[in-house]
């Protein structure tokens, strides 16, 4: 017999709820809350068999994850006749945890009385669980939003300062008087100043990131001496570099002062040196000027003052009749201060001959120890004046020397007054010799009025003068350790002083053994 179409819709629907029956997890109990009744699906999802679900409490599954608010308003709902539903953390029997949305509908009589409940329950313990992670997932990518807006917004700032410093220090480098160039470890320009651009008549368009040496035939036409550019080159990668002047030709004549300074980033990496390039013409002349007209002014005050010292030493002598006493005291004070001001136009004369380059060396095997005894004997009227004593010490044999022996005899000339002017009466001096290394070490020794720290930093700097009450009432001009110093470094030595304030000085300078 075949089944008709109205029978066969009805087999179909007895499916469709067959199959919700299964899915979902029905349970009825009484108005206390004890089960009298589940389905198969309801034992799956709790753990508990049938047999021991009917006739126990519904609140068995209970986590303690919902408070007793929470309950107490679900009991109201029901007890008042209405449908509740929501979500809850429910416990199984093996102890496990697991979310269920559950709905629950009161069971009312004819009476309108409220018999049972019945509540279906359905797992989401895995849409749960998915649900989280997007909703975590979400508040993640939220945060990484706002903390890339929050950098974006930094980052903004950041490139924006980083931009106005980088106006200012272009700004400050093109406002400069110096020409600047910044030229990388393999020597490419990478950048130059307006100065710069000015001075050697090019842009930095022109030369900007390309070797330096591909505009050779410029930089020739420019300097005088065709060696600059290699000169530049090498030195570029050295780790130091002396301040040299250069001749520039073209576009005008220029003298030039050259010194470089080593660039480094923040990680201490190499990365150029900058050559700055400052127009000394103008100094260079005064320079000059200046020196001619000392050298002009000391050759005619030498005449007068041979004169003076002359005649005054024969009236001394009595070439010119018998003095009294307050005569000869005149007479020697005229010649004190003659040979004082005879010694300040040697020094202006030294100065600027020295300055000038006129000076010439002869160079020669001395054996320093007869110059410095000789220097002694020439000073022995002073020191015994002032009751000083001094001491030569050197060693048995002492390597001879190259140097020019007017010139070393002139330096310890100097060395030896400055010990016998700051040192008190009764004080002791020591004159050392001893070999060091290449070199002769000679060290002269006080125990006068020392110099400080500050003192020691400047004292050969041409013009200076210690601020001591004993320097001052010695006079001077300043110039005699200026002097000394070029004259032990024309000879390749070195010069140097060691000093406490109040305890003396000692002063050494090396010259080249043959």
């Amino acid at each position: 017999m075949v089944d008709s179409p109205s029978t066969l819709r009805e087999k179909e629907w007895e499916q469709v709820l067959e199959s919700a029956l299964r899915a979902t997890a029905l349970v009825v109990t009484d108005t206390n809350g004890t089960i009298v009744w589940a389905n198969q699906a309801y034992s799956e999802l709790t753990g508990y068999t049938l047999n021991e679900a009917i006739g126990s409490q519904i609140d068995v599954l209970k986590s303690g994850r919902q408070d007793a608010s929470f309950y107490e308003k679900m009991w109201e709902s029901i007890r008042n006749g209405e449908k509740w539903s929501g979500m809850l953390i429910n416990r199984r029997k093996d102890g496990s945890e697991y979310y269920e949305e559950m709905e629950i509908r009161p069971v009312i009589d004819a009476s309108d009385d409220i018999t049972h409940f019945v509540a279906a329950k359905r797992n989401i313990t895995e849409r749960k669980v998915l649900q989280d992670q997007l909703q975590k997932s979400e508040t993640q990518k939220k945060t990484i939003v706002n903390n890339l807006t929050e950098l974006m917004a930094e980052l903004k700032e950041i490139t924006k300062a980083l931009d106005h410093a980088r106006s200012q220090m272009h700004a400050m480098l093109d406002a400069t008087t110096e020409g600047m160039m910044l030229l990388s470890p393999t020597n490419e320009v990478l950048r130059i100043n307006k100065s710069f651009e000015r001075m050697f008549s090019v842009r930095e368009t022109e030369v900007r990131n390309r070797p330096f040496i591909e505009n050779a035939e410029h930089w020739n036409r420019v300097f005088k001496d065709d060696s600059v550019v290699q000169d530049i080159l090498d030195e570029s990668k050295c780790d130091t570099f002396d301040d040299r002047t250069f001749v520039q030709k073209w576009p005008v004549r220029r003298e030039l002062q050259v010194y470089s300074a080593k660039v480094e980033n923040a990680e201490d990496e190499h990365i150029g040196r900058l050559m700055v390039f400052r127009d000394v013409t103008r100094e260079r002349e005064v320079e000059r000027l200046k020196s001619e007209f000392v050298s002009l002014v000391t050759h005619e005050f030498r005449t007068p003052l041979t004169s003076i010292k002359g005649y005054t030493e024969m009236m001394l002598d009595g070439d010119t009749g018998r003095l009294n006493n307050e005569q000869r005291d005149f007479l020697e004070t005229v010649l004190r201060n003659a040979n004082h001001l005879s010694e300040l136009v040697e020094e202006l004369l030294d100065v600027s001959r020295i300055e000038a380059g006129a000076i010439k060396l002869n160079i020669q095997e001395i054996d320093v120890v007869p110059v410095i005894e000789d220097i002694v004997d020439r000073m022995r009227p002073q020191l015994e004046k002032k009751n000083q004593k001094l001491s030569i010490e050197t060693p048995r044999d002492v390597p001879k020397v190259s140097a020019d022996v007017r010139r070393t005899a002139q330096i310890i000339l100097n060395l030896l007054s400055n010990a016998h002017k700051y040192t008190p009466s009764g004080g002791h001096i020591v004159i050392s010799v001893e070999p060091e290394n290449e070199y002769l070490l000679v060290n002269v020794k006080d125990n006068g009025i020392g110099l400080s720290q500050e003192e020691q930093e400047k004292i050969f700097s041409k013009f200076f003068r210690a601020e001591n009450p004993e320097t001052i009432k010695e006079g001077g001009t300043g110039l005699g350790l200026w002097i000394t110093r070029s004259l032990v470094e024309m000879q390749c030595g070195e010069i140097s002083v060691d000093s406490n304030l109040g305890e003396g000085s000692t002063f050494g300078f090396t010259i080249p053994l043959c």
